[in-house]
């Protein structure tokens, strides 16, 4: 559902750059796109941030295939770790414009708004639009309304956060059974 996640993304961003404002020295930004288009100089600027050495060889993990195949054996490597043994690629980026629907890009261009552009997204739609607002209302109060339990949540005893964790997916439940969604993936 791309509104829940775009609605996730712009939730985690806010907080983040609130908290970057507040400590500048402890957060560091960088995208997945500069990521695997400057490798070097984004790697860099990790580890200077980080306070450790930069060594080129971090890139060459992809040539571990067989040690992780010995360690995880065959079944775990192709199931969870397959894609993480691959050279780092730009082809991942943009996949989004093969998915998603026009409708689907407008949603998220208006839910990610200006925080995709202080990032250096490009958004496509920057207009507003009053129906496109109405349609994601819905998962971003929800996105909101979970996150907000999850971090009370996080004040409460182990048992009981995560009583309080799986019970709050019932909201998403009735939304998607009253928008006509028979199933959640993953529930």
């Amino acid at each position: 559902m791309v509104s829940l996640q775009v609605a996730r993304w712009r939730y985690y961003m806010c907080r983040f750059l609130r908290y970057k404002r507040r400590y500048p020295e402890k957060y560091h930004i960088f995208r997945y796109e500069d990521l695997v288009t400057e490798q070097e100089q984004t790697f860099r600027s990790i580890c200077d941030f980080l306070g450790i050495a930069y060594d080129p060889a971090v890139f060459d993990f992809h040539k571990k295939k067989d040690e992780t195949v010995n360690a995880y054996g065959d079944y775990i490597y192709e199931k969870y770790h397959e894609n993480l043994l691959k050279p780092v690629n730009t082809g991942r980026m943009n996949t989004w414009q093969n998915v998603l629907t026009a409708k689907e890009v407008r949603l998220a261009d208006q839910i990610a708004g200006k925080f995709a552009d202080s990032l250096g997204y490009e958004r496509k739609n920057k207009s507003f639009s009053l129906l496109v607002f109405i349609r994601s209302c819905p998962m971003v109060v929800y996105n909101y309304v979970v996150f907000g339990l999850m971090v009370l949540g996080t004040y409460l005893p182990y048992r009981v956060s995560q009583w309080w964790f799986f019970n709050s997916l019932i909201l998403l439940r009735i939304y998607m059974k009253l928008f006509g969604k028979k199933s959640v993936p993953g529930m």
